[in-house]
Parts: C-alpha cells; structure tokens; sequence
C-alpha cells in the first residue's frame, strides 16, 4: 500500500457526532473519523471519475481512510492504550505540565506484578505523543432553535444541541492507496490539499477545514521473538465463518500466516462497542457491528519469530474488515509494549510532522505586511483605539467632576434635600453654546482670564450663583469655586481648550443625570462603574480575535 498522509485545519467548528441519531443533544467525537474524509472527497471527486475508478476508490475496499488524530507543537498523538493503569486517587499528569506521571503501568507486560492492596484505573481517554504528552481535544456546544414554517417565529419545544470539535486545531490523517493505480493516486493526492466541509450541519456555519498533503511514514515494526503486540490505533472489526461480528480475533484472523498464534487474554485489553452504518442505496441501517474500540490493545503468544514481512504487511494493510473506512488500523510492538512503567522513555517511535507552509514571521515582519484587507484592518484598529482613548478621557473627567460636587456638598455642610453645584440646565446652556456657536465657545462658556464677571457675559459667573457656579470649598492650591474647577476640566495642560468633539462628548456625560443632587451622583457614579466594565469587555474581545486571526 502507498499511504499519504495529510494535515487537517479545523477552520469552524466540526459537527461529529457519536450517534447518527436525530434527537437528544449528541455529544461530539474527539477525532475525525475516515468515513468523514471518504464523504468529502466523494463529493468532490465522483463525478470526474469514471465508473471504474470511482468503484476502486470508493466501494471496493482496496482504499483506505484513516482517522485523524489530534497533533500539539508537531507531534503526533494517538489514543492512550487501554493496558495502561494509574493507581486510584493518585494524579495522572505532572500538576504544572501534561506531561503523564512516571507510575502509570502498562499492565499488558509480561513482567508486571499488581502490587498488593492496591486499586488501578484503567485509562480510557485522551491522547498521547511519542514524549508522553498527554493531549486533549478542544471540544464545545451550541444551542439553537428551529424555526416555524408556518409563522416564521421560534417553533416551541424545538430546542436542540450540536456538540462540536472547536476551530483552530490541527489534526493527522491518512489515505491508503492502491499502489497499481499511478492515475488515480495523483487525483486523491491533489485533491488532499485545499478547503473541504466535512461533518454533520455543513448548510450553517460548521464543517470548513483545511488540508495539506505532507512527506510523513510511521516507523517498521520491531521485532518480537515470542510475542506480538498490536495497539488498536482505530476500531477494529472481525467476521467468523459464520459471518458473525466478534470481538476475540485468532491469530488467523490477523494474519494467514498466523495460525499458530493464540490471543493471550490476560495480558490483551478489549473494550467493544456496537455500530450500525447507514445505507444510502437502501434508505436505511445496516445490520449492528459489533467492533473493538480504539485504544484497545491485543496480546498474542507466538510459537515461533513472525518474519518482518509479516510485521510489515500487518502495518501497512491493517486488520479485520471495513477498512475503507478508517478500521483496522494498529501500530505492531509499539515501544510501550516492552516496559512496565511505559512513561519514563519514549511510548513509540515517530518522527515530528512536517507542516510545510506554515512559515512563522518576525513581530518586524507582520508589521511591514501590507495587502488591502490588513491595511483596512490597521485603520479599524487605530480608529477603534481612538475612541476608547476619548471614552477613557471623559470617563476620567466625569469622576473628576464627581469629586468636585461630594467636595463642595461636604465643605459647605450641604443638606442631601438641597441642591449644591450647577444644576442640569445651567450645563446644559454650555451643551447648547457648543451646538451653535463652535468658534469662541471656551471664551463664552468660562470667560476671558483677567476680565470680571461683571463686564462678561459668559455663562459661568460666580457672582449672583452663590450655591451654584459659585459654590467654594478648600481644594489642593486654597479655595477654588466651580467655575474655575469647572474649566479645568474643559481646557488643556497649556490652558487652550480642549477639541469641540471631546468638549460634546464630555457634556453629553454630564447632561444626563442631576448631578447637583445626592441622587443624581449615584446614578453618574453607577453608569460609569458600567461603562468601564463593558470597556474592558470589549479590548478583552478584541485580544481575543486578534490571537485567533494570527494563531497566537
């Protein structure tokens, strides 16, 4: 067999389901099954091809589609084998890495001894690399509802769940080709590189990923005098004479020329589920398949070496039937297989993957790119920070003014019944002024320096607003009024006026409540609470997109 691997890129989140059931709320697979991958390239590939070679491809079996495994800083991860063990109530990874602890067992070895009085956990999730890094796929839900035909409204009672394999996750497969068919390999290897929608709900906004063919073989099987030991990398399925589905393969069932091969039971580790696969020329399911379930390990007693032929084909054709949909596919005397403790060296061979195209740049790099979109993006964020800049500006100034009032209310004993500051309308005539006469708007509103109140016309006097404008309390450089702390607040450092936009945008604010009142202080003090709270929400969102669009 000629295999090529490829890399897929979750671009949305990917609807596979552990059921093909309609109803309940499915939880989501943690891989991508071959069966996936078979659907996607049939649906791109069938109608280019002939009747001959779409029956070789995809119904005679000759073909394979692996599933896909999750793959973490270029390595690849497999599922973690059911012969491993961790004693109860005891941790399974360093506690500041993921790294799996060094007293895992590998109860599958010929050498191990159960220690007495102890309880062992079967391990029954995860994935694993050749370091023993444990990996876990980034999984989620969404919650939608369906909608009345008849009313265009949401229909009651049709709420229902996807499960999901979140986007951004890169994951390893493989395609097993007919080495006699040169043509028909070029066609599935050119078509194992560009965008594809796999899975379940591909109509919505699911199932987009991204493949890339890569140069990649797993290592030869190592030799094994008087045992052979196969890790099930994917489902497996066996068929007796009877035609019957079983879970207990002979040494015939693996291979012809291992008949004298019996399965060691006390050192093999099977777990089996049950499945049932839909028929689309029929309309409905097939009969149940009862199949071994990944991760499941397979111990057999040799009574003489197996050739390395043996071990070979074994790898690269795999075991049992349905092959063509992933099944069958197991790793022969992993390194794991001969260690008692199978973390303290390296759990099996493989080389990293490499991902071609996926060249890393500089931060200097990133920042002289230039193309439309990412010039246009450049401007939205530039504009975008613009506005928190002023959003925090007035905010400040708002809080700053709120001292101002608490200050003159608690200096001048102020009762909460009465009124103490610049009422609402009197900022709201400077609101008006800047509306309508944008040009000396600084000078009318707060008055010229050097020149009384009684020869200005300005809207801030001090005289005649004793409770008002007017209003003194002891502040950092002695007694000050509102009119003067009050222009502060609208000027610059070197005393000129602040832009007409912020000088709007901060009335706006003040205009709101009464702020001349105890109430209206506490309505101010709360909405600002709120608007700082939705602006960290919103840089935090923007972090957020940024590291997914640039992947860090």
């Amino acid at each position: 067999m000629t295999i090529q691997y490829f890399v897929l890129t979750t671009l949305d989140p990917i609807v596979v389901s552990e059921s093909n059931a309609t109803v309940n709320n499915q939880m989501s697979l943690d891989f991508i099954p071959g069966s996936a991958l078979l659907g996607a390239l049939a649906g791109r590939l069938y109608r280019e091809l002939s009747g001959e070679q779409s029956w070789a491809l995809f119904h005679s079996g000759a073909w394979r589609f692996g599933p896909c495994y999750p793959i973490r800083d270029n390595r690849l991860a497999l599922p973690v084998p059911l012969s491993w063990h961790h004693q109860k109530h005891t941790p399974v990874v360093e506690p500041q890495t993921s790294q799996f602890v060094e007293h895992i067992t590998n109860h599958a070895h010929t050498g191990f001894v159960r220690e007495a009085n102890t309880q062992y956990v079967q391990m029954r999730a995860d994935y694993v690399t050749a370091d023993a890094q444990r990996i876990r796929v980034s999984r989620g839900q969404n919650t939608k509802t369906a909608l009345s035909a008849q009313t265009g409204k949401v229909a009651p009672g049709q709420l229902f769940t996807y499960g999901h394999i979140d986007p951004g996750q890169q994951f390893v497969g493989f395609v097993a080709m007919d080495p006699q068919n040169t043509e028909l390999q070029q066609r599935v290897t050119n078509a194992l590189n560009g965008e594809y929608r796999i899975g379940r709900a591909r109509s919505n906004e699911y199932g987009r990923v991204r493949l890339q063919t890569i140069e990649y073989a797993l290592p030869e099987a190592s030799d094994a005098p008087d045992r052979l030991t196969l890790w099930c990398l994917s489902d497996c399925a066996f068929v007796d004479a009877q035609g019957m589905h079983h879970v207990m393969p002979c040494g015939e069932d693996i291979h012809p020329q291992l008949k004298d091969a019996s399965l060691d039971t006390r050192h093999s580790f099977i777990r089996a589920h049950t499945l049932s696969r839909f028929n689309q020329k029929r309309g409905g399911f097939d009969s149940e398949q009862r199949v071994i379930t990944r991760g499941s390990v397979l111990s057999f007693r040799l009574s003489s070496p197996v050739s390395r032929q043996v071990l070979h084909e074994i790898s690269q054709n795999g075991i049992g039937t349905d092959k063509q949909f992933g099944q069958g596919w197991v790793m022969v005397n992993p390194a794991w297989a001969t260690q008692s403790n199978p973390c303290r060296e390296a759990v099996f061979c493989c080389d990293d993957i490499p991902i071609s195209g996926a060249q890393l740049l500089s931060d200097e790099a990133i920042s002289h790119l230039s193309t439309p979109l990412i010039d246009w993006l450049r401007a939205q964020g530039t504009r975008e920070q613009q506005l928190r800049e002023r959003a925090m500006w007035v905010r400040d100034q708002v809080t700053t003014l709120l001292a101002y009032y608490r200050q003159a209310r608690s200096y001048n004993h102020v009762l909460s019944s009465y009124q103490a500051g610049p009422s609402q309308n009197q900022w709201r005539r400077i609101a008006e002024l800047l509306n309508h006469a944008s040009d000396n708007w600084f000078e009318r509103a707060f008055g010229r320096d050097g020149v009384a109140d009684k020869d200005s016309d300005h809207i801030c006097k001090v005289s005649n607003d004793e409770y008002g404008w007017g209003i003194r309390w002891q502040g950092v450089d002695g007694l000050t009024d509102f009119a003067k702390a009050s222009k502060s607040l609208f000027c610059n450092a070197d005393g000129s006026a602040i832009e007409l936009v912020l000088a709007r945008q901060l009335l706006e604010q003040i205009c709101r409540f009464e702020l001349a009142t105890p109430g209206g202080l506490k309505e101010m003090k709360v909405l600002l609470e709120k608007q700082k709270t939705q602006g960290y929400e919103e840089e935090h969102n923007e972090a957020l997109f940024i590291s997914q669009i640039t992947g860090q």
